[in-house]
């Protein structure tokens, strides 16, 4: 794949993301359980409606705090989309990232298991493991770490890997503990 066509899928997913970042903030505002309700009921397993899915994460996240029933619905999702389109550019989104404090314990580790599956398939888009990176980025560094590896080793255009990690092991330093003349 020569350079042009890498700047082309580069700008087609950056638009695509801030098409699908803003249908799921809009999502918030305009859905009502009962909206969102409809919409699960014209959804299966292996409905490939991502829009729809999307609007419904978008919903669920900003409304799990009111509504705490909603925070396994959107969970789902998540993880649906994890199986099914982990290389979409939504799922780089801090809109699908779970908290174990804030979405359940085994909710994460469910979700994370399914990104973590990617990671023993050979021929898995780079573009999902970069999602799988930021999945992890603020609650696991090491996992966000062997994700965003992994990725430089399989993509020639590997510039976007090697920024992420640079901000991940930025993340990690300013995470220690600072070493003053009072605590040494």
């Amino acid at each position: 794949m020569h350079a042009e066509s890498i700047r082309e899928i580069k700008r087609r997913q950056n638009n695509e993301y801030w098409r699908c970042l803003l249908m799921a903030i809009e999502a918030a505002d305009l859905f009502t359980l009962e909206t969102a309700a409809a919409l699960e009921s014209r959804l299966d397993d292996s409905s490939l409606e991502i829009d729809t899915r999307i609007g419904l994460i978008g919903y669920y996240t900003f409304r799990r705090y009111e509504i705490p029933e909603l925070i396994q619905l959107r969970a789902s999702h998540i993880k649906w989309m994890v199986e099914h389109r982990p290389e979409h550019p939504f799922m780089r989104s801090n809109l699908v990232s779970l908290s174990p404090s804030v979405d359940g314990l085994n909710l994460y580790v469910e979700v994370g298991a399914a990104w973590l599956e990617l990671l023993t398939k050979a021929d898995t888009n780079c573009y999902a493991l970069f999602n799988g990176a930021r999945f992890f980025f603020s609650t696991q560094k090491e996992l966000s770490e062997r994700f965003l590896v992994c990725g430089i080793s399989v993509t020639a255009d590997n510039a976007m890997f090697k920024e992420e990690l640079e901000e991940l092991y930025k993340s990690w330093f300013e995470s220690l503990p600072r070493v003053t003349e009072s605590n040494q």
